[in-house]
This record gives C-alpha cells, structure tokens and sequence, in this order.
C-alpha cells in the first residue's frame, strides 16, 4: 500500500476465491483492476473481463467476488481529487457514470497505463520507502490515475441483467437478505424466501448466484454457521456445543461439525473450549 494523500494505491494477492461485502470508503472512489484473470471476477452480480474495471463509488454497498486465486489494483482516490474532471458541485449527485457502484469499461491502453503507473510507484516506494510521499508525486499522481481511466469510464452491464429492472433486482435481494438476518435461529427455507421476494425459487437461485456466487441454500447455511460460530466464541462455563446448536434448531450435530470444519478449519468442540479458557470473559 501507498499513501499519497488524495491518492492511496493497493496492490493485492487473493490466495482463494472469496466474497468481499462491504461499504466503499466515505469520500473516496476506489477502483478494481484485476491483474490476472480477470474473468473470475465479479462485482455485484457483473462479470469482469479483459479492458474491464470496477468503480465503487463513495459510501456505496459492493458485492465482490472471485471464483479463484488472483492479483488486483486498487487506486482509491478522493472526491476532491475528482471534483475538477466531473466538474461536480456540492452537494449534487455526480453524473453518471460516477453515481453508482458497477462494472466499467475503459481503454485497454487507459488500464495498461494506470496499472504501469502504480506499479512502478509501488516499487520505488518498496526500494526507497518514503521517497514518493516527500517528492512531486505526492501532488501529481492523485491527478494521473482519475486523468488516465477515469474519465473514460463507460458503464457495463451483463446480458442477463439488460432484460431486468435494477430496481427490482435490488429490491429482491434487499428483502431476501433482511428476512434472513431478521433472525438467524430460524430454520429458515428457501421457499418462504421466494415468497417474501415474490419471485420464483429459478429466479432467486439466479439472482444469488450473481450476486454472491452461493446458491440461496448454500447462502442460508453459510450465514447461520457464521452466527453458530459468533455464539461458540462468546460461550461461557456451562455452555455446550449441543445447547447452542439447539437455540439454531440444529439437530443432526454430526452433518454441522463437519460443515463447520469444511468452512472454518476446525471443530466446533475446539472453538468452544478456547472460548471457555479461563480469564477470556
């Protein structure tokens, strides 16, 4: 990582395929430039391939997901670093293609060149560490990236989501995952999501497929394991694996410890015994 002020450069190695879900930063824009290969990516629910990027824009929620080991850059840059291009005033919405977080295309040299840029910035800041922040570059840099690929965004949208309203799509999944989070003890089934959505079970699996890469299924137990794993960690003397695996309506303990394992990398007899070491609580 670099930090040039209005201008902060992020190189990173994924070492498995993973879901990142989150909130851009306040106040910044942030790109995603995968290095190698780029179509094992996917920012909310759109595939990104060669000459494509990601914007995430300031304050925005993001899906993130990579379906295999992978390198990628990441400029985030202020708004008052783009303010002068975008010609933005405060408080208004920026234009678009700005307004929103999605999938872009830009110039493949425009990429090529960023990408050049911040790596050999990355290097010289590796080899002489401090050098950047206290030369020129601390004010020209922040002005490169949003001058180099920028301002040649073009929004991007996947064949399956041209036929869709955003709106509803967005709604869908915003009911679905309120219904889920509203409580993790339920044994909740997809069938009841459907309903609530008011989509078909098709339309759902499609939908989560594209968003989060997990079947909706698959996405229900994965959240439910993560909330068993919250309990297990904040256990106290007296509380067991079988009495906290009851309060989620979970009865075939076996299928679950080894779910958990496959999921955690490790039992959940063992997470509740380092919880209950005596002076954690």
């Amino acid at each position: 990582m670099l930090d040039l002020g209005q201008l902060t450069l992020l190189m990173v190695r994924g070492r498995a395929g993973s879901l990142y879900h989150g909130l851009g930063v306040q106040n910044q824009y942030a790109l995603y430039l995968p290095l190698a290969p780029a179509e094992t990516a996917a920012l909310n629910g759109t595939r990104l391939a060669d000459a494509h990027a990601g914007l995430i824009c300031p304050g925005q929620e993001f899906q993130l997901r990579t379906d295999a080991p992978m390198r990628w850059l990441g400029p985030h840059t202020t708004r008052d670093a783009m303010r002068p291009r975008l010609a933005l005033d405060d408080g208004q919405l920026d234009p678009e293609p700005f307004a929103r977080t999605h999938a872009c295309r830009s110039r493949t040299e425009s990429i090529a060149a960023v990408i050049a840029l911040a790596q050999r910035a990355l290097a010289i800041a590796g080899d002489e560490p401090g050098l950047l922040c206290g030369s020129a570059a601390r004010s020209t840099l922040p002005q490169q990236v949003p001058e180099s690929v920028f301002v040649s965004f073009r929004p991007l949208e996947s064949q399956r989501q041209s036929g869709r309203k955003r709106v509803q799509r967005a709604l869908v999944l915003e009911r679905s995952l309120e219904l889920i989070e509203s409580d993790l003890t339920h044994n909740l089934m997809v069938e009841e999501l459907c309903s609530v959505a008011g989509v078909s079970e098709r339309t759902l699996r499609s939908m989560f497929l594209e968003q989060f890469g997990l079947s909706p299924h698959r996405y229900l137990m994965v959240r439910r394991l993560h909330a068993v794993r919250r309990k297990l960690r904040l256990a106290y003397k007296g509380d067991t694996v079988t009495s906290i695996c009851s309060e989620f309506g979970i009865s075939d303990f076996g299928r679950f410890a080894k779910h958990y394992r496959q999921l955690f990398g490790t039992l959940p007899s063992q997470e509740l015994a380092r919880a209950q070491v005596p002076g954690l609580h």
